[in-house]
């Protein structure tokens, strides 16, 4: 596709304070790329994820400033989405639990229920063992992806699974993500009775191989696109961690509407998996709507429009 790129910084607030590892923020900084082409604009996001991309805001700023592309995952994930078409696989999606209290818990889940979702994504921490354990047993309808966010140790993951096994619930469990440095390289857990899954931070491209040789190789690979790069090389990826009988699902990393389309658009290509992809409630304004599956990647809204017209573009050298 040809045309003159432009591009646009922006900063989005978020409805709450959202927590990942051990980062935290209030608003979603980025950029928005633009490309014209026979009087049709087409968007793309390059915006990195601070603690996990191996780029800063400055360096993707500096590149499209100097048409430079060198090594930024997102913005080599932004260049490729502008010319993305989606295909005609439906894509699912799970759900993500952000109530504080118990009974809010319960609530939530019962909306998710109502919305058509079969998998809910619970982040430990912010509810007990005890009370997730409550939710799990009175919603035998989902699937639980349990997210520790940093918080395990050997003896503590020994816990949970004695916990949860006491409770005849460890077979309602998808599987168990954490970062795959600090738990899989540190003890012997091949035998566990539920699945692991290494989120983002671990080994992805080429470095993946230390995944398959580890002393303990996860069941799961988290895969965020905008963090890990380019369409083409998560696609190759994808493909290896299959042949290897390992399960891969993709997940957005706080994007605006212009990010989660792209990966709409990717999964409707390669959908393998329930993704992790309904995050637009995190946003204070949300332009697209969150659901349990897709049959189509959504076209742009009037309000999204509104908004992208409303950002101060600029020029690339590209």
């Amino acid at each position: 596709m040809t045309g003159a790129i432009s591009y646009a910084p922006f900063e989005r607030e978020l409805r709450a304070t959202f927590r990942y590892g051990s980062k935290t923020v209030d608003t979603r900084r980025g950029f928005i790329l633009r490309r014209l082409n026979t009087g049709k604009a087409h968007y793309a996001e390059a915006s990195p994820l601070p603690g996990h991309s191996l780029e800063t805001l400055e360096e993707v700023a500096l590149a499209l400033e100097l048409g430079k592309l060198k090594s930024s995952p997102s913005l080599c994930f932004a260049m490729e989405a502008l010319d993305y078409e989606g295909g005609n696989l439906p894509v699912r999606s799970n759900a993500l639990l952000q109530a504080g209290t118990l009974e809010e818990a319960r609530a939530e889940l019962l909306g998710f229920l109502k919305q058509g979702y079969t998998h809910c994504k619970i982040k430990l921490g912010v509810l007990s063992v005890s009370e997730i354990a409550d939710l799990m047993d009175a919603n035998s309808d989902f699937l639980f992806r349990l997210d520790a966010n940093r918080t395990l140790n050997p003896r503590s993951l020994d816990a949970l699974i004695k916990q949860l096994d006491h409770r005849r619930l460890l077979d309602r469990i998808d599987y168990l993500e954490e970062p795959f440095e600090e738990i899989w390289q540190s003890a012997d857990f091949s035998n566990a009775p539920l699945a692991f899954a290494a989120d983002e931070s671990a080994p992805t491209g080429e470095r993946a191989v230390d995944l398959l040789s580890a002393k303990n190789p996860p069941k799961v690979v988290i895969l965020k696109p905008t963090v890990q790069g380019s369409l083409t090389a998560l696609s190759s990826l994808l493909d290896v961690l299959a042949e290897k009988k390992i399960r891969t699902v993709i997940t957005s990393a706080i994007e605006t509407e212009v990010g989660r389309r792209a990966i709409l658009a990717f999964l409707s290509r390669h959908a393998r998996e329930v993704a992790g992809i309904s995050t637009g409630f995190l946003f204070k304004q949300n332009y697209l709507e969150d659901r349990a599956s897709w049959a189509s990647v959504p076209p742009i809204s009037s309000a999204e429009q509104a908004w992208l017209d409303s950002l101060r573009w600029q020029e690339s050298k590209w």
